[in-house]
């Protein structure tokens, strides 16, 4: 049992290999679970889950890709550190719901603010980082990023505005929309053109390998487009569910889609 968890849990973390079969079944468990604990945790803190919960932290997930790409960028000059634990998969995840957990009860009545403040701080904090991380060893891929940012801002304005018109979306889908656009052009444009790179996920290598990385990106977008309209269609805003899950998929598109666009433009 040991060499077991060693090889399909800790290794991975260690050498950067990416995901397996084993891992990535457990973390989707993981994730599922994680969805219903934090629909405990915020009805026993009686912070009300709705529009505003959800505008107060949808930016954890820029909080985290950056984290991510912070830590790729000191593995990649450093070699493998203790902290590195902290910042992958799953171990930032603990990580991000320890922030908003220590927010919420921080803030009590004032916690859509305040997490709201909390997490642009941060993200000017990594800003910062990143940007002595990128004028230490130089920006890289230049080109590359401006086109992420363009193909992915485009596809999902278009694709969100398109939604709406026919009333199958609104504001806040840009955020599930946008962020897996940013995530899907990310790959597709760094597998085409960037030498180096590889996709680690088991699901996303084997639709890419089947096909060509920017069919993985219409896929994606496809699918967002698919989950935000049956939110839409039936699940009613005033319900808590709408919004947990609309965050949910917020961080599984924006968080890995602004990691992998900011390790590409510091080049690791």
């Amino acid at each position: 049992m040991h060499d077991f968890i060693y090889r399909y849990f800790i290794k991975p973390i260690i050498t950067g290999e990416g995901y397996n079969v084993f891992n990535t079944l457990v973390y989707a468990v993981g994730f599922l679970l994680a969805i219903y604990i934090t629909k405990l945790f915020f009805n026993k803190t009686k912070v009300a889950i709705n529009k505003t919960w959800f505008r107060s932290l949808v930016l954890i997930s820029v909080v985290g890709g950056l984290m991510r790409a912070s830590e790729d960028w000191i593995n990649a000059n450093y070699g493998f550190m203790p902290i590195r634990f902290l910042l992958v998969t799953p171990g930032i995840y603990f990580l991000l719901a320890g922030i908003v957990i220590f927010g919420v009860l921080i803030a009590k009545e004032r916690a859509y603010s305040d997490m709201d403040k909390l997490n642009k701080s941060l993200i000017l904090i990594l800003g910062i980082i990143i940007l002595a991380m990128g004028l230490t060893t130089g920006f890289h891929n230049i080109i590359q990023f401006i086109e992420i940012l363009a193909l992915a801002g485009t596809l999902g304005y278009v694709v969100t505005e398109l939604l709406k018109r026919y009333n199958l979306a609104q504001d806040e889908d840009i955020w599930i929309i946008g962020g897996h656009s940013l995530d899907g052009s990310a790959t597709a444009i760094a597998l085409s053109s960037i030498p180096g790179y590889f996709e680690q996920h088991v699901v996303t290598g084997a639709i890419i390998s089947s096909t060509n990385p920017f069919m993985y990106l219409a896929i994606k977008i496809t699918v967002a487009a698919i989950a935000v309209v049956l939110i839409k269609k039936y699940m009613s805003d005033e319900k808590e569910w709408a919004w947990i899950v609309r965050l949910f998929l917020v961080i599984i598109g924006l968080g890995p889609g602004t990691r992998d666009a900011t390790r590409i433009l510091l080049g690791v």
